[in-house]
């Protein structure tokens, strides 16, 4: 009833029955004791001093807005603030404005979910967010109610925000997210244990900022490989997002030492070639890595299935410093570079040979890899052979292929004539892959080898008189019928080269003793 002393019509007296008070100035609340509080008219009262059935507030809202203001509230603010939950849910039914600015005297503004969140009371956050609030709209100083219950310590509130599509990857004006406020109020660990239950179950979390949160990240620096594969079949999940580092998680993966989860990323297609803030890449990281050689195997299995993305990892170059033979023979077959330089102008030979790889020293060089190129430190592959500790055994095999295409080529020697008795005379000489030596176009020029030495057999120095016969260039070839010829490189070491070739071509062709003698108009 009116003063007046009729129903129905609105209400016309205010009464100070309320328990709460609050500062318009500051927005401050206060609890008072009962009939200390502001007066305010029948309908606040109805709020507060709830009737279970809420008839008395549903009569009421015949006659009052829900919306009716009372120093810069309204009546669902002050349901909220009476943590009231029917009531609340009777206002929004009735239409009430469910992201009403509250605004203050010293220029606050806030929403009913900010008040409900900074209070900590869960159930009426989630009824606000089905009745349509922005779970991230934000306060005069950019505060989401996620980052307020995380302040408050409110793990219930901040779980049921987190799940309603609560952003995390915003932040405040002193650049704090929700995450760094739950770590201030030390909620994190529960916050942890609430991020790993929604990876777990597939659930979604918002992060419109990676630089603040991404979970692909949260999960690589972790380790987690039992949420990876949920989490990567969320279509907003991108595989190559990069933190405020520049980092992606394949990078983190290898820095913090995860192989299952880099392994999970690298064959789910992250992007290998990416470069962080101070030029980090995910080779560089693996070199510092004490696993570079398990993170190497498994983007070198990845090239091999044509899973790897990016320019920069050099699978040729790992299968050779690896001494891989089946690895290097598909990737070659796949028509990767043989003679490619990776970050350190390093061919693949020049890594096998370095590692004392000889079966692969091998296979590169009969697959065209160049012995002749050196890297920025001026090594090549026969220098860096020379220098390992692992094994000689790729110094020789690279010997072997030098010295046969130098006789393949072939050069200006002196020959010697009637096996040291006659004078020396300047003469091209080649020899050909079939196992044939030749220095002109007659039948005795073209002579099928049967070995090589470096010096000169006890006839030659009984037919030399003159002093000279161990010269260091000299070598001699035994023909297949059993005849001496020897010939004089300008040094030693050209010779060894030649009885090197020769030899190797001897060992490598397949000579009948039966074979034709033809005039030398030979290819090599």
């Amino acid at each position: 009833m009116n003063s007046n002393g009729k129903a129905g019509a609105k209400p016309d007296c205010k009464v100070s029955l309320g328990a709460w008070s609050w500062d318009y100035a500051s927005g401050e609340e206060l609890r008072v004791g009962a009939g200390l509080a502001e007066p305010y008219d029948a309908a606040w009262c109805a709020v507060e001093y709830w009737e279970a059935s809420g008839t008395i507030l549903s009569m009421l809202l015949d006659h009052v807005s829900p919306d009716d203001e009372h120093n810069g509230r309204t009546l669902l603010c002050h349901a909220i603030l009476c943590n009231n939950y029917a009531a609340c849910k009777l206002l929004l039914s009735a239409g009430a404005d469910s992201e009403y600015c509250i605004q203050t005297g010293n220029g606050q503004e806030y929403r009913p979910l900010h008040l409900a969140a900074r209070f900590g009371y869960t159930s009426i956050v989630k009824l606000l967010i089905d009745h349509g609030c922005e779970p991230n709209i934000r306060t005069e100083s950019d505060e989401t109610a996620l980052m307020l219950s995380a302040k408050g310590g409110f793990e219930n509130c901040f779980k049921s925000l987190l799940l309603s599509g609560a952003d995390l990857g915003l932040v405040n004006k002193q650049g704090q997210s929700a995450l760094k406020l739950a770590e201030l109020s030390g909620l994190i660990s529960s916050v942890d244990f609430l991020l790993w239950d929604a990876f777990r179950s597939g659930s979604q979390l918002r992060s419109s900022n990676p630089h603040v949160f991404s979970a692909l990240h949260v999960v690589a620096k972790q380790g987690n490989v039992g949420v990876l594969p949920n989490l990567l079949q969320q279509p907003s999940i991108d595989l190559n997002t990069q933190d405020k580092h520049g980092y992606s998680a394949a990078m983190v993966a290898v820095q913090t030492g995860h192989l299952e989860v880099f392994e999970i990323l690298v064959r789910s297609g992250i992007d290998i070639s990416l470069v962080g803030s101070q030029g980090e890449t995910v080779l560089s990281l693996m070199k510092k890595s004490d696993f570079r050689e398990s993170f190497e195997r498994i983007m070198l299995n990845a090239a091999l299935a044509n899973l790897l993305k990016g320019e920069n990892f050099h699978a040729l170059h790992f299968a050779a410093r690896r001494g891989s033979l089946e690895a290097l023979s598909q990737l070659l077959k796949k028509g990767c570079v043989i003679n490619a330089l990776d970050e350190e102008g390093c061919t693949p030979l020049m890594l096998s040979a370095r590692e004392g790889h000889a079966e692969a020293c091998r296979l590169l060089l009969l697959a065209g890899a160049d012995f002749n190129l050196s890297n920025s430190q001026g090594e090549t592959a026969l220098s860096l052979a020379r220098k390992s500790t692992f094994s000689k055994a790729a110094e020789s095999v690279l010997l072997d292929h030098m010295a046969i295409k130098f006789v393949l080529l072939g050069g200006q020697l002196f020959k010697h004539t009637r096996q040291g008795k006659g004078s020396p005379h300047f003469k091209e000489v080649r020899m050909l892959c079939t196992g044939l030596l030749t220095w002109g176009e007659a039948r005795r020029r073209n002579v099928i080898c049967k070995e090589a030495g470096v010096g000169s057999t006890k006839t030659f120095r009984r037919n030399h008189k003159k002093a000279g016969a161990d010269k260091p260039g000299i070598f001699w070839v035994i023909t297949n019928s059993g005849r001496e010829v020897h010939f004089e490189a300008s040094a030693a070491s050209i010779a060894e080269l030649w009885v090197r070739g020769i030899n190797g071509l001897v060992k490598n062709s397949v000579v009948t003793h039966n074979v034709r003698r033809q005039p030398a108009s030979f290819s090599s």
